[in-house]
């Protein structure tokens, strides 16, 4: 499973569920002007790709603790997206300015 979100000022919020054969897929999301918010459950047994919308300098958190898992920045013109990979399970990110 992959989930590429587009950063916009249009849209400040989404959610979304469906129900699979194996489960609820989940994902909802809101950006305010100083953190971007997003909870995303992935399938038992299911592996997802991430991409959170990402700019210079910010920092993504899980669960209020710094991520330190393998993350890359994908650039497509001038858009860019931070790149994580997660196992199943539920995750509740944010991506705001770095604190000292």
């Amino acid at each position: 499973m992959a989930v590429l979100l587009h950063d916009t000022d249009k849209l400040k919020w989404a959610n979304t569920r469906m129900e699979s054969p194996y489960g609820t897929i989940r994902s909802d999301w809101k950006n305010s002007a100083d953190q971007f918010e997003w909870t995303v459950e992935v399938l038992p047994n299911s592996k997802a790709t991430l991409y959170f919308p990402y700019k210079d300098g910010e920092q993504l958190r899980e669960g209020g603790q710094p991520v330190n898992a393998e993350t890359r920045i994908i650039e497509e013109g001038r858009r860019r997206w931070l790149e994580m990979k997660v196992g199943s399970g539920s995750y509740h990110f944010t991506l705001s300015a770095r604190s000292n």
